[in-house]
Parts: structure tokens; sequence; C-alpha cells
């Protein structure tokens, strides 16, 4: 996953990575509890170069998102204290990044709100604050940035 420079152009390597994304956007929904402990490294994956690589990131925080706000598949937290105020920053970095190639049908987005599940109820409620000052700091400059026509 990422394989990076050095399985550039090796077709047989990028069918693997392409498998391995697949894997890890899919799997967390059917087994959250396998997955949850290694929250941090779909965190980290989400300031990756290639957006195929945040995309899978996004997905996999999504599915154990939903799972952890539902309550689901065992019920209780899978995890344990993470850093929010890092997961926010690398959540709306990374949906920002891909906005500009997010599909119009507004999933990738709606794809970041089921990942917010993963915060605690406390962190949850600041998070609204947290993207309102990012989106101040990152738009008022340049707001060609901001893509048209993408639903909410």
């Amino acid at each position: 996953w990422g394989g990076g420079s050095e399985t550039e152009g090796c077709q047989a390597s990028q069918r693997l990575d392409d498998a391995v994304r697949s894997l890890v956007a899919e799997l967390p929904q059917y087994f959250p509890h396998a997955f949850a402990p290694h929250l941090e490294k779909f965190v980290e994956r989400l300031a990756a170069i290639s957006p195929d690589d945040v995309r899978a990131a996004l997905q996999s925080l999504a599915a154990l998102g939903e799972c952890l706000r539902s309550g689901t598949r065992g019920g209780g937290r899978l995890t344990e204290q993470f850093d929010s105020r890092h997961f926010l920053d690398a959540l709306v970095s990374a949906a920002g990044s891909l906005a500009v190639c997010a599909p119009e049908d507004g999933s990738l987005f709606r794809e970041a709100v089921r990942a917010l599940g993963c915060l605690e109820h406390d962190e949850l409620m600041n998070a609204p604050k947290h993207l309102i000052l990012w989106a101040e700091k990152h738009l008022d400059d340049d707001e060609t940035m901001i893509p048209t026509g993408v639903p909410l």
C-alpha cells in the first residue's frame, strides 16, 4: 500500500497496490476490532501523496467511525485515546486535497463526516469549531479552491 517509487512502472506491483487499497478500504467495516488498533496508521495515510492511498485511508476511517459511533459489532470503544487535533487536521486536509477530484455526489465529504465517529463524544462536540477555524484559515485567501457544484 503506497509502494511509491520502487513500484512505479511495474504493472504487477500496481495491481497489488490497488488490491491492498481495496482491502484496506473495505475490511474495516466487517472487522472493526482488528483494524481499530491501527487507527493512527490510517490517519498517517491521509497525508499520502497518492490520492488513491488517501481515499483508501478515508474509506477505512469512515467505516471505523460508523462502527464506533453506532456501537455495533461488539459495542464499546475499539480504540485507545489518540490525538484528536492531529486527526481533525489530517481529515480536513485530506478532504481538501481530494476535493479537486471528488465525485460530484458528495460521497467524499460524507466519508469525512462518518470518520468523525472515531472521536469521543467531547472531542466530537469540539470538532465543528476546529473545522470552522481550519476553513477560515485556508479559504479566506483563496476562494478559487472551493469546488463548485459539490453537494454537502
